[in-house]
C-alpha cells in the first residue's frame, strides 16, 4: 500500500467513527442522602464530642456553643500569631 492508500483508509475510519453517535457520559448522579447524610453526621458528631468534653471540664461556661466560641477565639489567635 502506498502512504496516499494508508492516508485514505485512515481519512475513511475516522469518518466513520465520527459519524457513528456515542452516547453522552452523565456525571453519576449522588443522591440526596449521599448529600446531605455525610455533613450532618459530621456535625453531629462534632457537636456530641464538644457537649462531652464541655460537660466533662464541669461546664466552664454557660453553653457549650458559647464554649465553641471562645475555642474559635483562641484557634483564630493562634493562628494569626504563626
Amino acid at each position: 500500500m502506498t502512504n496516499t492508500e494508508v492516508f485514505a483508509a485512515r481519512v475513511k475510519r475516522i469518518n466513520k467513527s465520527a459519524g457513528r453517535r456515542r452516547p453522552l457520559r452523565k456525571a453519576s448522579a449522588r443522591g440526596l442522602g449521599e448529600r446531605l447524610i455525610t455533613p450532618l453526621m459530621l456535625v453531629l458528631c462534632l457537636c456530641g464530642g464538644l457537649t462531652a468534653a464541655w460537660d466533662a471540664m464541669d461546664r466552664p461556661t454557660d453553653t457549650p456553643l458559647a464554649m465553641a466560641g471562645n475555642l474559635s477565639v483562641q484557634l483564630l489567635e493562634y493562628l494569626i500569631t504563626i
